[in-house]
């Protein structure tokens, strides 16, 4: 099932299965249901996800939205899985993770994440260069920084 979330930094498409959330992605200029059709959605996981979102962008710190499937090579999910211990606020360069998992590579990390289908929910945007920068991200990776980091504060 598809659906999209209109949130502070731009249109939100969710995907689900019966078990898990299995995409989110940005959209540019779609119809969003508004908050009233949010409340109407029977799918038990975007349900959940609406809740979740819903939280996160009031600022209420929650634990990692754990109804999701992560799709990919197993150095993909491997990355993947480790920027979810990543905390609410906190960044990590891709050098800091290449060496905690174990990779010589910053690049190869960077490419994992580029894979990410579960876009804000596993938190790339808490990734960095070794300059601090958000590198080869949308406009609203730079909202969720500061969005994380006001909050965090």
């Amino acid at each position: 099932m598809r659906l999209i979330y209109s949130s502070p930094i731009g249109n939100l498409e969710l995907v689900a299965d019966d078990s898990a959330l299995t995409e989110v992605r940005f959209l540019e200029s779609l119809q969003c249901f508004s908050k009233s059709d949010n409340s109407e959605i029977e799918h038990p996981i975007l349900k959940d996800v609406i809740e979740w979102f819903d939280q996160y962008f009031l600022g209420n710190v929650s634990a990692p939205f754990l109804k999701m499937r992560i799709d990919g090579t197993a150095f993909q999910k491997q990355v993947l899985k480790e920027v979810l211990a990543v905390p609410y606020g906190k960044i990590v360069t891709y050098g800091q993770l290449a060496d905690k998992i174990g990779c010589r590579s910053a690049q190869a990390i960077g490419g994992a994440l580029k894979r990410n289908k579960l876009l804000i929910v596993v938190p790339c945007h808490r990734v960095v260069s070794s300059e601090g920068h958000l590198t080869g991200y949308a406009v609203s990776y730079t909202h969720l920084r500061a969005h994380e980091t006001d909050s965090y504060l």
